[in-house]
């Protein structure tokens, strides 16, 4: 009896083998690669491209060289890249109707690691997707550095929690990034050019409700200024045109009070008990007005 049993267990192993193995040769890789391709370009003003694309076991794929690109004056400019991604859908939800699956992805010497889960909105179910941001490195990102002009380094860690159907106005979520030891350099403001920017630690909390996206904490610990901003931020499609409304705090740090002094003694009576020097920012993203009025 335990010899019959062992004999089918072996068959039943055997069958599993073969049918993994003729997945693997009969995949229609090219294919499936297509279709990804041309539905994201079709519903996206991105363009596509994958490497290499193979099943994985449990059910699932994985992509390799992923490539996101933007075409402007007839140049490619890359928007997104990531040297591996793979995606295993889970069973069980998949078995009750839902497209759920996990992911994993390799992007600029980091790693990000999540959930998602795909509906259409018609019974009231969004999507939704969830991310661990683990040490991404952003001087490994050129696109604001070609697109901009301006260039980033340090590392996020932080979490992104977004529910929605991915049209702008029912997107909602939570946003939270971090990132230590980081600077940023090249950075101007209305043709001004703004000096390099090092910093010990960037913390934010942000929170997405149709095309608004609210700042519930974000925080810039620099090696000269400490800054903490809250207020608001309309997102659109052109980025640089989004409205601000934003309240900014700032605390110098003595050794760059010292240095700057005579600037900080025009400033003397804009500051509260704690030292902190609040002024409005608003106008656009990429126009921004700036007010500071001592008081007199």
């Amino acid at each position: 009896m335990k010899n019959r049993i062992l004999k089918y267990a072996g068959y039943i192993v055997f069958g599993i083998f073969l049918f993994v193995l003729l997945v693997y040769i009969r995949f229609p890789y090219e294919k499936v690669k297509e279709r990804i391709i041309s539905s994201f370009e079709n519903n996206s003003q991105y363009n596509l491209a994958i490497g290499d694309l193979h099943p994985l076991f449990p059910p699932g794929l994985n992509f390799k060289d992923i490539v996101v690109t933007q075409d402007e004056n007839k140049q490619d400019t890359p928007v997104f890249q990531a040297t591996n991604i793979s995606a295993k859908v889970r069973i069980i939800p998949f078995l009750i109707g839902n497209l759920s699956f996990i992911y994993t992805m390799d992007a600029y010497e980091g790693r990000i690691k999540g959930k998602a889960k795909i509906n259409d909105g018609k019974d009231g179910e969004e999507t939704s997707i969830t991310a661990d941001i683990h040490s991404v490195n952003l001087t490994q990102y050129p696109f604001l550095q070609e697109r901009y002009g301006v260039s980033l380094s340090g590392k996020i860690q932080g979490k992104l929690d977004i529910k929605g159907n991915f049209s702008i106005p029912r997107v909602k979520g939570n946003i939270i990034l971090r990132i230590d030891n980081g600077k940023i350099q090249g950075m101007n403001i209305k043709g001004m050019a703004v000096k390099d920017v090092s910093f010990n630690g960037f913390d934010s909390s942000f929170r997405i409700q149709k095309d608004e996206v609210f700042l519930e904490r974000l925080s810039l610990l620099g090696e000269d200024i400490d800054s903490f901003i809250t207020g608001k931020a309309l997102l659109k499609k052109d980025i640089g045109k989004s409205p601000l409304d934003l309240k900014v705090r700032l605390k110098p740090k003595r050794r760059f009070e010292r240095r700057y002094r005579l600037i900080f003694r025009l400033l003397k009576n804009m500051k509260d008990k704690n030292g902190y020097i609040s002024f409005p920012v608003q106008g656009t993203l990429g126009d921004p007005e700036v007010t500071i009025l001592p008081k007199i």
